[in-house]
């Protein structure tokens, strides 16, 4: 926690930008003026500023110096170290006047290249010794008018936990934000460079920390889960390992910070009230039918006092409420119950299927903390209340050690042809004291099939493929320590091979995370299509290799289109891509909920109305009687459309079809469409 601490160092900029402390001591004086005598010097800060303060905080017992410089509305912050080391800094002109309201982007006036020069400058003159960042063009992404980077900070030239970002405004380069961590959050300390074991030796360590399992998985399909599992391999145990470069031995840092983190910890709970209400159409008779199918609370109620595990006895039952779950056409029931021991309060919470009181879900909690029961106990019980409750799944399930599935308690996972497969599982957890349930939850897919074993690699190959796709590499990594993180050095896998996570147990391939990063370009785009190409270079495109510039254009493409300029992509084609599109739309204010139809063809009038309205020129094109334009069928053009038309062509957006014409009911094709919004990005701002 950040304690800002009770003196403010100084109050007023004079001359040489000095602090004056008021009241303050003379070593904190001495301190601050020589923090920021450095800063200054570090970031060319001049003498121009008319005001200045000083701000003292300690994060963790790591010093740090907050520096604020104003002139007029313009504010400069900077967070440095005691050392004068720049972490954090923060620049805002205070000029909001000349921004548009709403979504409206425009070109940026600063080149990748460019971007990735200023960048790189302004970093090299902040690092610290022993430290390097090299940034390069894969780097770079831009949303609005800013353009920015994440990057890595390799220390002594090995990587390392040290990262950070730099902002540049999109306009001009100007550095608007950067920062970064600080080294002095490794209290306890960072090792030396120079290992004592070889990298064949951390190798083969580290390699040999983890063992692969045949699991069963299901596949996205066209953004679906396919209904039929395929096997694959993957790691018995999910924590991160390094092997000590000094020792040789393997370290185990998820228990390390497991064991750091013990006292710390959270419950969930919630819940949430809905309610409908209207008339009595065919539909809403139909939608009320179903209700006929549900128990009321005294039955669901009565049901699950008849389950001893749960121990509701003495509870009251305090709050019920049903839910309907559309995909499974089916309707679920939540009952809250309390009970007050004393100053103890308790709490128990159950989610049953509505129709016949199965159980889906249950935790208890309250003001004392539990002791969890484990080992073979926890188990047998476990089995035992499956099998009570759940008896044909319980028939097909087996004991679960592998890391595709975590949490607390006791897990019992489906097998099949001997498999498992932990999509579906069941998880409890009883009390050590008095053996009754304290939490369970599972996940049970009838419909899901299984492939066959015909044809599958062995486990040797497969651990042979999996440690071919994890080299290892010298590096630096973050422990705990009695004394405070420190920065070890170690042998760790690569960050291209931490995003390998199993072989496909058919084909023989390393699965691999697919960190999606679209890059806009089009097989069906000549060289004559300049503005298309200048589109893609900023990233504002589709997510797909042709742009059809003669395709009708639909409502859903054209939102995909426009929201690429905010560093966000879609593909209209995929279900939840479509519907996260839509969300992105409504947020941006391109349109709103009531106005979604994804295949409606898109008139030129309403291309032009959507993207002046989102960018805030609505209310003044709806003053259309003011103004006047010279398209060749100005008097045919309808008056809802006649002020966008206006503005339109006064920014250069919209210069007529062939014949000079706005054509307002005309439908728009994908290239009008580009040419309109590249032409809008270029307005006069």
């Amino acid at each position: 926690m950040k304690r800002i601490m009770a003196w403010i160092v100084a109050m007023t900029l004079l001359l040489g930008m000095t602090p004056s402390a008021l009241g303050a001591s003379e070593e904190w004086n001495q301190q601050a003026q020589q923090v920021t005598q450095k800063v200054k010097a570090l970031l060319g800060i001049g003498d121009e500023y008319t005001d200045f303060h000083s701000e003292y905080q300690t994060n963790e017992g790591v010093p740090l110096w907050m520096l604020n410089w104003s002139l007029g509305e313009l504010r400069l912050t900077v967070e440095a170290t005691a050392q004068g080391q720049v972490m954090e800094y923060r620049l805002d002109d205070g000029d909001y006047s000349s921004q548009e309201p709403g979504f409206a982007p425009s070109v940026p006036k600063v080149s990748d290249a460019q971007a990735l020069k200023l960048a790189q400058a302004f970093i090299d003159k902040l690092l610290l010794e022993g430290e390097s960042v090299k940034l390069d063009a894969s780097q770079i992404s831009r949303g609005g008018d800013e353009i920015w980077f994440y990057f890595d900070i390799a220390l002594h030239g090995l990587p390392s936990p040290l990262s950070g970002r730099i902002t540049l405004d999109g306009e001009d380069g100007t550095v608007i934000s950067y920062r970064r961590t600080n080294p002095e959050n490794y209290r306890g300390g960072v090792d030396s460079p120079k290992p004592s074991v070889t990298l064949e030796q951390g190798r083969v360590t580290l390699q040999g920390t983890q063992k692969l399992q045949l699991e069963y998985t299901r596949q996205m399909e066209n953004g679906t889960e396919s209904q039929q599992a395929h096997l694959r391999y993957v790691p018995v145990s999910g924590d991160n390992y390094v092997v000590d470069a000094f020792t040789g031995k393997a370290v185990n840092l998820s228990q390390l910070w497991q064991e750091y983190y013990k006292e710390s910890g959270d419950q969930e709970s919630g819940g949430s009230n809905s309610a409908a209400d209207g008339g009595l159409s065919e539909v809403e008779l139909e939608g009320l039918g179903k209700l006929d199918q549900v128990l009321e609370e005294k039955e669901l109620d009565s049901l699950l006092r008849q389950m001893p595990q749960l121990a509701l006895q003495d509870f009251q039952l305090a709050e019920t409420a049903y839910y309907y779950n559309k995909e499974d056409d089916c309707y679920t029931a939540s009952l809250s119950y309390t009970r007050q021991k004393g100053e103890v309060r308790e709490y128990k919470n159950a989610t049953v299927n509505a129709s016949d009181g199965q159980l889906i879900r249950f935790f208890a909690f309250g003001d004392e903390e539990r002791e969890v029961l484990e080992g073979e106990a926890a188990m047998a019980k476990g089995r035992a209340f499956l099998e009570t409750y759940f008896p044909q799944q319980f028939s097909q399930v087996g004991t679960y050690e592998g890391s595709s599935l975590q949490g607390e308690g006791v897990a019992l996972v489906r097998q099949a042809n001997g498999v498992p497969f932990p999509e579906n599982y069941y998880r409890m957890s009883f009390d050590k004291q008095t053996g009754a349930l304290l939490s369970f939850q599972g996940q049970w897919d009838e419909d899901v099939t299984f492939a066959g074993k015909e044809g599958i690699i062995s486990l040797e190959q497969a651990e042979s493929i999996w440690k071919e796709a994890h080299p290892v590499e010298l590096g630096y990594s973050a422990a705990p320590t009695d004394h405070g993180d420190k920065l070890m050095l170690a042998y760790q896998y690569t960050e291209e091979a931490k995003q390998v996570y199993g072989v496909d147990a058919l084909s023989g391939d390393a699965l691999r995370n697919q960190w999606e990063q679209v890059q806009v370009s089009y097989t069906d785009v000549k060289e004559g299509d300049s503005e298309i190409l200048a589109l893609a270079q900023m990233g504002v495109g589709f997510k797909s290799d042709l742009f059809q510039k003669n395709k009708a254009l639909t409502q859903a493409d054209l939102l995909a289109f426009l929201v690429s300029a905010q560093g966000q992509y879609y593909d209209p084609q995929v279900p939840e891509e479509l519907e996260s599109l839509y969300w992105s739309a409504y947020e941006l204010g391109i349109l709103e909920k009531s106005q979604r139809q994804e295949d409606a063809l898109i008139t030129r009038g309403q291309l032009v109305k959507i993207i002046l309205d989102m960018s805030g020129y609505g209310k003044a094109a709806g003053m259309w009687q003011i103004y006047q334009c010279n398209f060749s069928d100005a008097g045919k053009i309808p008056k809802e459309y006649y002020g966008y038309a206006a503005i339109a062509q006064g920014l250069g957006m919209v210069k007529g079809n062939g014949s000079g014409r706005f054509a307002a009911q005309d439908t728009a094709t994908r290239e009008q469409m580009a040419l309109m919004f590249y032409r809008f990005m270029n307005r006069p701002v």
